[in-house]
């Protein structure tokens, strides 16, 4: 559904002033569908990043010999930073980038917890997973979406793509 919402004769049918009536500038639309691709390379990146940190995270591999919750909590960020590096061209966030920005761990118990994991940081890179919500709120299967959005692409040039209003 993405490429019909994106196709400029789709939008040419709904997209009017909305006191005159007129259809939206050809030039204005094409321009902010050209600007809405500006940064697709890094998305695609960033949701390869997310499926890998969440496999890694949830498969177990960070939680053998773990010691404490402060010991799989850094493991975590330490396989994500790495995973980051290798699949990504997104830097790193340094530790003191997660400290002005009031890095917490709601649950994180005890303040003298939050210390040690704050004091750990300082020497470790780090990514800002905890805040991508689908990262806690969905299952894996979320990460299907980049195999979905292939399979969507073939649909659309092999059917649509020429004549997208036409039944």
């Amino acid at each position: 559904m993405e490429y019909f919402a994106r196709e400029p004769s789709v939008i040419a049918k709904w997209a009017k002033h909305r006191i005159t009536g007129a259809p939206i500038p050809k030039k204005l639309l094409l321009n902010a569908l050209a600007k809405r691709q500006d940064f697709a390379g890094i998305e695609i990146q960033q949701q390869i990043l997310l499926s890998a940190a969440d496999q890694f995270t949830f498969s177990g591999e960070n939680l053998l010999n773990a010691k404490s919750d402060v010991d799989v909590v850094l493991r975590t960020l330490d396989g994500i930073s790495k995973l980051q590096t290798d699949f990504t061209v997104i830097p790193l966030a340094t530790s003191s980038v997660l400290q002005e920005n009031t890095f917490d761990f709601p649950d994180s118990g005890s303040s003298e917890i939050k210390q040690m994991l704050l004091q750990n940081l300082q020497q470790l890179p780090a990514v800002n997973i905890f805040s991508h919500s689908h990262f806690t709120n969905y299952g894996g299967s979320y990460y299907s979406y980049l195999l979905a959005k292939i399979f969507a692409a073939q649909i659309w040039f092999r059917v649509f793509a020429n004549d997208p209003i036409n039944k």
